[in-house]
């Protein structure tokens, strides 16, 4: 697996890190419950029928989304101009999600989405994401800021299409049923060190 791939893997610890920051708490339950539960509905007893149950009931209860990369920013520090003037930084693509707010007003979406990566190859990645929601101004409550996480499985040209999973930060910003979201890639020199940006309409 090259740099980019490793790179996605590394992640995990950043992203746990951020879902964990800004997972909602109740009184009756701990840190790492409350963390727990943003990926899994706590009502099953097993975890992988919780994780089962809160994704199906995201894609039966949601709502369907388009989606639409925007910008892929690769930071300059890690790159050469040469490099920065071969890569693909406003990429085609097109994906769709099921999204639902939760009872605490977060956010809940399955998607699936394909979009092409820095060498202009396509892309393929399916997951989920989930991102806590803060609503700052009382009489625009359409207006909103999210933070939180999606975790995929991804399939890309230097990996030889073979999928692997990932997990990254994701912030978003939204209005009614537009919303911009975006990710960052965690890298070194040459690799990583992106920021992927796209945009979301809910019917």
């Amino acid at each position: 697996m090259r740099h980019s791939a490793k790179t996605l893997l590394a992640a995990t610890a950043l992203a746990a890190g951020c879902a964990l920051a800004t997972s909602a708490y109740a009184e009756d339950e701990s840190f790492w419950q409350s963390a727990w539960h943003t990926l899994r509905d706590p009502a099953p007893d097993t975890w992988y029928q919780g994780i089962w149950k809160n994704w199906t009931d995201t894609f039966k209860d949601g709502r369907t989304t388009a989606m639409l990369p925007i910008n892929t920013y690769h930071l300059r520090f890690a790159y050469s101009d040469e490099k920065i003037e071969n890569y693909t930084e406003w990429p085609l693509g097109f994906g769709l999600a099921r999204t639902r707010f939760d009872e605490d007003g977060n956010k809940r979406e399955v998607f699936a989405f394909i979009f092409q990566d820095s060498g202009g190859k396509p892309q393929y990645q399916a997951g989920y994401l989930w991102l806590k929601q803060w609503r700052p101004v009382r009489a625009a409550q359409d207006f909103r800021l999210g933070l939180g996480y999606t975790l995929f499985l991804m399939a890309r040209e230097d990996s030889s299409y073979i999928p692997f999973p990932g997990i990254l930060p994701v912030a978003g910003v939204g209005y009614k049923r537009l919303s911009i979201e975006t990710t960052y890639v965690p890298g070194g020199n040459g690799y990583g060190n992106v920021i992927f940006t796209w945009a979301q309409f809910t019917f």
